[in-house]
């Protein structure tokens, strides 16, 4: 399957909520890394975050991936994914995002994705009290610096 197939089975999965074409784009022991709620891993996390994380707690998803590029291992598509929250505190307030999807895979299936996105604009899109905020975005630091090679950064 190409690269953007796979993209418009994903991106159409999320939107449709449809859990079950979302899992058979993923390999059994896969991973996803989602920008706010962390590392999921195997179908029944993936599923759990699907049907709780996202679908739990917003509705009307519209997902837009551009400018793809793979190279049949990894792939990369910019994101522009919006929502309307479900959840009591800022149910019915549209969210937009903006970031970067990347897609580790193995033959035809997904083995890790991971994402980076202006999360912080999303939070405030939503009215989040600062203090949230402010939580959400030293977690994104220490994933940050996790990731950063200390040597080369001086860390």
């Amino acid at each position: 399957m190409a690269f953007p197939e796979l993209l418009s089975l994903f991106t159409k999965a999320v939107e449709d909520a449809d859990v079950d074409a979302f899992l058979e784009l993923f390999h059994g022991d896969a991973t996803y890394d989602d920008v706010f709620d962390g590392v999921f891993t195997g179908r029944a996390q993936i599923r759990n975050m699907f049907e709780v994380n996202f679908h739990g707690r917003a509705r009307d998803f519209r997902w837009e991936m551009h400018e793809p590029v793979s190279d049949g291992t990894i792939g990369y598509a910019h994101l522009t994914l919006s929502y309307t929250s479900t959840m009591k505190h800022n149910s019915g307030k549209r969210v937009v995002l903006s970031g970067c999807s990347q897609f580790q895979l193995r033959g035809e299936k997904i083995a890790s994705y991971r994402e980076w996105a202006y999360g912080i604009a999303g939070l405030s899109q939503l009215d989040t009290p600062p203090q949230l905020i402010v939580r959400q975005a030293q977690r994104e630091s220490e994933r940050i610096i996790s990731r950063a090679n200390p040597d080369t950064h001086r860390l």
